[in-house]
């Protein structure tokens, strides 16, 4: 039987996380859109999970599942993606939430743009105290362009698809995958089709809750930190293939600096061993100075950098070696002082 085909499928991953399943699946249901399609991807969970997709599946025709051996969240996108019907596709982690109105927005808004990426905010929140604290995406301003018209979207939009609806041709025409077995595969993934896209709109009012500092979580071990320079050598070569990389290669080289420096003065450089945090400093000045010869010096660096102090130590590699070696309390206290915590940039076109 030929399934109808939306405008919208919304692809879930789900493996092991059945204290939090209800709540995702609930906020997808509940969903003011009904053109769309909920592609529930069990990737082997063995938690009862797949007791509780299945529950859902019963009662609700919109909801597809599949069920399929451990792979991780790369390959069980990638199984969504295959069998999606949509015209664009989404993505929601299974421990995270939705506001009801988020996928009406964001497709009237693909509608009324033909944008091939749509982008709405995101917001963090504390599983025990529902404390909630936005995260930053480029000022609305800056959109309604494509990344060649305005090259500031790849440093102003996150990383994450999770806030971000896709047409299904980005992937299908441009072979782009999730990297099966790397952490940080959105990083690897997202500029690539952004990089395609005609046009990346902000739908400003709809809104992306998702779980912060889950236990168990993939973003809990810091063991996966060291595949962000892998994947950031995917996108270099995905870039490359395309013949992108030289035209992007300004905005490239401030995304692999804020993800490999900048955005570690919050989570991995206080809080991880210290042999870890070495041997990754290491590897990123090395890495950095392989791909962006004059890096610590360029105007690019200056500008995103918020201080001196800042610029000093992130372009230092024995000043942030000695920087990972303070307690966690201090390094997050100094962090603080000298605004050592990397802001998403303006993305207004010139900017």
């Amino acid at each position: 039987m030929t399934r109808h085909s939306p405008m919208l499928s919304v692809v879930v991953p789900v493996y092991n996380t059945a204290p939090y399943l209800r709540q995702c699946v609930d906020s997808l249901v509940a969903q003011s859109f009904r053109d769309l399609e909920i592609i529930v991807v069990d990737d082997g969970s063995t938690d009862g999970s797949a007791r509780i997709v299945a529950e859902y599946a019963r009662a609700n025709d919109s909801i597809v599942v599949i069920r399929k051996p451990n792979g991780g969240l790369a390959d069980a996108r990638n199984h969504g993606i295959a069998v999606a019907q949509g015209e664009y596709v989404g993505f929601v982690d299974s421990d995270d939430r939705v506001s009801p109105e988020m996928f009406q927005h964001m497709c009237e808004c693909a509608r009324a743009t033909d944008a091939d990426v749509v982008v709405c905010r995101m917001v963090g929140f504390d599983a025990e105290s529902d404390a909630e604290r936005p995260s930053p995406e480029g000022p609305i301003a800056g959109f309604g362009l494509s990344l060649k018209e305005n090259p500031s979207l790849l440093v102003g939009s996150s990383p994450s698809v999770c806030n971000k609806i896709f047409r299904k041709s980005l992937f299908t025409e441009h072979r782009l995958f999730f990297p099966v077995g790397l952490a940080f595969e959105d990083l690897a993934t997202t500029y690539s089709l952004l990089a395609h896209a005609n046009r990346i709109e902000m739908a400003e009012k709809s809104v992306y809750f998702y779980r912060r500092a889950r236990g168990g979580s993939i973003m809990g071990s810091f063991g996966c930190y060291g595949d962000l320079t892998r994947a950031l050598e995917m996108m270099y070569e995905r870039f490359t293939s395309d013949d992108l990389f030289e035209t992007f290669r300004d905005p490239i080289m401030e995304v692999a600096f804020a993800h490999l420096i900048l955005g570690r003065y919050a989570d991995f450089l206080p809080y991880a061993p210290w042999a870890a945090k070495s041997a990754y400093v290491d590897r990123v000045f090395e890495h950095l100075d392989r791909h962006f010869p004059g890096w610590k010096h360029s105007a690019i660096v200056r500008r995103a950098c918020t201080s001196r102090w800042q610029r000093g130590i992130s372009t230092h590699r024995l000043l942030l070696k000695l920087y990972s070696a303070l307690p966690a309390r201090l390094a997050i206290a100094l962090s603080q002082r000298l605004g050592m915590f990397w802001r998403i940039p303006d993305v207004s076109p010139g900017a």
